[in-house]
């Protein structure tokens, strides 16, 4: 959970520290730039982790995945049951 709280807070003051670095008429290119290397990072990352996986070099993995689905079904369940469409609440 901290995780994606981290990121959500880093990558907005990373890309306004970034364009504010360089002249107006090349924030275009780096704001490319910035998305390239994110990009690029983001896929070296998930083959890295896919790798390691795959090895079976990460322990506990198999319980971690196990935990994860868990929590995505019951909030696919939640969802169904609880969430309405505005519609019907007339």
């Amino acid at each position: 959970m901290l995780f994606p709280v981290g990121i959500g807070l880093a990558v907005p003051a990373m890309t306004t520290a970034l364009l504010q670095s360089v002249p107006t008429a090349k924030s275009g290119t780096a704001s490319g730039m910035l998305n390239t290397v994110r990009q690029s990072g983001g896929a070296i990352g998930v083959a890295l982790f896919g790798s390691a996986l795959a090895l079976g070099t990460i322990d506990g993995m198999r319980l971690a995945f196990l935990a994860s689905a868990i929590a995505v079904a019951g909030s696919a369940i939640c969802a169904f049951l609880f969430i309405r469409d505005a519609d019907t609440s007339g």
